[in-house]
């Protein structure tokens, strides 16, 4: 599903030296893997998800998600492939505070749905997938943790994509919610779902079933759970 092929990404911050984020790094990932992806603070993890899913560029080499080179893409094809072949998660949740869970997690299908008639019942169905339908018409801001991440990871699969990228999903939550959140990517993952997910903690990474690690840009590990 994903090939990655030598890719090397750079930044060079103003009145600073360049920072090599992305160095000849390649990764192949078959439909339907769960991968964590470790390393320390500044390694290159959060980049890797980043170009992936489209949010940056790379400097070189090759991304192909479903034989289709991303890195050819123009912007608004960009944006396009996010919406449609990509679910985010983050750690922060990404949600808008003053909009209800259901307005969450409708934003992706108004953006490209011709039928807008049928939204407000697709976003209740992955509501109730994720257990939270009680929790329709509560503002975000109100949420506990847990359940801000239910919504986030509602609102990523809303649009049936092939690949969930999830930076540090579980970093805000408690190690009682952290566990829920990982049943749910487990149950994701049983059902076919593929999902790259960035963790600096090793009982998450546990979770997956093949672990990669990396450092000062490259791949230095690739190991199965």
């Amino acid at each position: 599903m994903i090939q990655i092929e030598h890719i090397s990404k750079q930044y060079r911050p103003k009145k600073s030296l360049p920072v090599q984020a992305l160095d000849d790094l390649s990764l192949h990932v078959n439909k339907g893997e769960f991968v964590a992806v470790t390393g320390v603070s500044g390694s290159g993890k959060s980049t890797l998800l980043h170009v992936l899913g489209g949010m940056d560029t790379v400097d070189s080499g090759s991304i192909k998600v479903c034989g289709e080179e991303i890195t050819s893409y123009t912007r608004k094809q960009l944006a396009q492939y996010r919406n449609a072949r990509v679910g985010f998660v983050l750690q922060d949740f990404g949600l808008i505070p003053y909009r209800s869970a259901i307005e969450n997690v409708t934003v992706p299908l108004y953006i490209h749905q011709k039928n807008k008639g049928k939204i407000p019942q697709q976003a209740e169905t992955m509501l109730k997938k994720m257990g939270i339908l009680d929790l329709r018409d509560r503002y975000v801001y109100s949420l506990s943790g847990g359940q801000k991440q239910r919504v986030a990871i509602a609102r990523a699969m809303i649009n049936d994509p092939d690949i969930i990228l999830a930076d540090e999903p579980t970093g805000a939550l408690d190690s009682k919610t952290k566990t829920e959140i990982m049943d749910l990517f487990v149950d994701l993952h049983k059902n076919g779902t593929t999902i790259l997910m960035v963790t600096h903690d090793n009982e998450i990474s546990a979770y997956a079933d093949r672990v990669l690690k990396i450092s000062d840009g490259k791949i230095i590990a690739d190991e199965k759970n």
